[in-house]
């Protein structure tokens, strides 16, 4: 939010002395922190509905491809020098799901997969039929997390060792692991 006000506030009291270059690094920045906050509100209000039983699951035949291809869309801005790698086999069948929810478990893995790893790595999403199972996964070049860690990602506001000097929340597995 501190981002957001900044940025605003210089645009608004230093009219005249940005060039347009710099007017728009603002602006980009401004649409970044929103999509954030954006986000950040949005699991946190499914997280209450979840935890007080007010969701109900309405799931719909889709294709994966289409949520996969909804979910980068949403995020092409936040991506910055990532290479994202899509691998999807091309015969999956369509499966029952709640289509935005399960985008907002793709977003939430994404942003992380972004957070996580260095400028200009790869990020590879997957999917393929394994059985009578869709099996859709997201890869980085990230550091991972630890062993000791591993036990505890899903807990509310649990933030891993590793990412302590990376802001965050701690709220976007939580929420993924509610919806699915």
């Amino acid at each position: 939010m501190a981002t957001i006000i900044g940025s605003v506030t210089a645009l608004l009291e230093g009219e005249n002395v940005f060039s347009p270059e710099d007017r728009r690094e603002l602006l980009l920045t401004i649409r970044e922190g929103s999509t954030r906050m954006n986000r950040l509100v949005g699991n946190l209000l499914g997280m209450v509905r979840i935890e007080s039983g007010m969701l109900r699951l309405n799931k719909q035949w889709c294709g994966i491809e289409d949520v996969v291809g909804v979910s980068l869309t949403q995020l092409k801005d936040s991506l910055q020098s990532r290479v994202v790698n899509i691998d999807l086999d091309p015969d999956l069948p369509s499966v029952p799901l709640e289509e935005v929810l399960i985008e907002q478990v793709l977003i939430n893995v994404i942003s992380n997969a972004v957070k996580y790893s260095r400028e200009g790595s790869e990020i590879i999403v997957n999917a393929e039929k394994e059985h009578d199972m869709l099996s859709l996964t997201i890869a980085d070049e990230g550091a991972g997390i630890i062993p000791a860690d591993s036990e505890r990602i899903f807990e509310k506001f649990y933030r891993g060792n590793r990412t302590q000097n990376i802001p965050g929340t701690g709220l976007g597995l939580r929420h993924m692991q509610e919806h699915c």
